[in-house]
């Protein structure tokens, strides 16, 4: 299978799209709230808590036009799709995908019926994942339920609870693993 993006619920290759190479950064900067401090040498991080800034994933690409009017009409039609903040999901990478946006001009490079361009995403600095909902059945105390979540930032964590039987819930208690290998 060729290696390939989504973005925005499209995949490249319905643009005739072959994506060349992709280049990512191994991780995000940290954003930093430097302040001098008369009297004291150098800055002091001010910092509250570790933040991050934007990364860009630039992505090589190209394609091949029925003809030379056909190249046009290609290009208008992948910049309106490009034009719009989205999702952006690699096909190597399934189940995760990344809050991106074009946010600068794309130049594009044509030689007769061929379409070469470069885009850079503009995106949150850290791969989501998919909403990963489970049911569990509680039977029986002490029992443990695990829901494995595969982004690479922190995110938020909505628990909802029914009791169906006739005595109540009491004594629930939530944990919290984090697995590094």
């Amino acid at each position: 299978m060729r290696r390939s993006f989504n973005f925005r619920g499209r995949n490249c290759e319905q643009f005739g799209i072959l994506m060349n190479t992709v280049h990512h950064t191994l991780i995000p900067q940290k954003r930093k709230n430097l302040i001098e401090i008369p009297g004291r040498d150098g800055l002091t991080d001010a910092s509250l808590t570790e933040n991050y800034s934007n990364v860009v994933i630039t992505v090589e690409c190209g394609f091949k036009a029925d003809s030379q009017l056909t190249v046009r009409t290609m290009a208008r039609d992948i910049a309106g799709w490009l034009s719009r903040k989205g999702e952006l999901e690699f096909t190597d990478e399934p189940g995760k995908y990344y809050d991106a946006q074009v946010i600068s001009e794309i130049p594009l490079e044509t030689h007769l019926r061929i379409g070469r361009f470069t885009i850079e995403f503009d995106c949150f600095p850290f791969a989501m994942s998919r909403p990963n909902a489970r049911e569990f059945d509680i039977t029986q105390t002490e029992q443990i339920n695990t829901i494995q979540v595969n982004g690479t930032a922190n995110t938020p964590v909505v628990l909802a609870l029914k009791n169906i039987g006739d005595k109540p819930i009491t004594n629930i208690r939530f944990g919290h693993k984090v697995d590094v290998t």
